[in-house]
């Protein structure tokens, strides 16, 4: 009771309160890379929750924060370390990498997980909400149309040979989509969700983190 009217009287004052956004960035000081994977696998769907709340208040991410330039120049995809708040199979990787489509320029990606033989290795595409700038992940384009497979191909780094779409897919279906919000300058946050067509409200669907390799 107590917590809850302090959180009230924050809220009214204009005061946002960044516990868990601290904890966790403190934690990860001055930790090597394997050491933060570690810190990061222990972190519960709660906490996720907290940490998505709680980062809104940050700058955006930025595009160019999931490809470099350095990265786009010498062509091999960018990887993140990624765990998110299943029960199992909490570790993965998102790895991203750009086409020159017909629409001009775009940031594509896949994940690496043991989960690909429930849902293939999820290819999507980083996009910006034109109303609010915010940073999104969408699995639903027809990525095998978009992406020709020769420009593919030339990236190096790469883990997976074939594109495929998520029309079918028991874990990227269904409309999923991400939104991002930045950590700091090595992390940014997801929140999976998927528009339910009865009510049509956003359905969170799971929580990740992602942490730039």
């Amino acid at each position: 009771m107590t917590k809850w009217i302090v959180s009230v009287v924050l809220l009214l004052n204009g005061v946002h309160s960044f516990a868990c956004l601290e904890k966790l960035n403190s934690s990860l000081l001055y930790k090597s890379f394997e050491e933060k994977q570690e810190i990061l696998k222990k972190l519960k769907k709660k906490d996720m929750a907290c940490l998505f709340e709680e980062s809104r208040w940050n700058e955006k991410p930025r595009l160019s924060f999931f490809l470099p330039p350095k990265k786009r120049q010498a062509m091999r995809v960018q990887k993140f370390f990624g765990v998110n708040s299943f029960p199992i199979f909490k570790a993965f990787e998102k790895h991203f990498f750009t086409i020159d489509t017909l629409e001009g320029d775009k940031i594509f990606g896949y994940n690496k997980s043991k989960i690909e033989f429930l849902g293939g290795p999820g290819f999507f595409e980083v996009k910006t909400n034109e109303e609010n700038g915010d940073i999104y992940i969408d699995y639903g384009e027809d990525f095998k149309s978009i992406i020709p497979i020769e420009k593919f191909n030339a990236w190096k780094g790469r883990s997976v040979s074939k594109i495929k779409n998520n029309k079918r897919s028991i874990v990227y279906g269904g409309g999923l989509k991400d939104n991002l919000h930045q950590l700091n300058d090595k992390m940014v946050i997801g929140r999976g969700f998927k528009i339910t067509k009865t009510l049509k409200k956003n359905k969170t669907v799971g929580y990740f983190v992602l942490l730039k390799k």
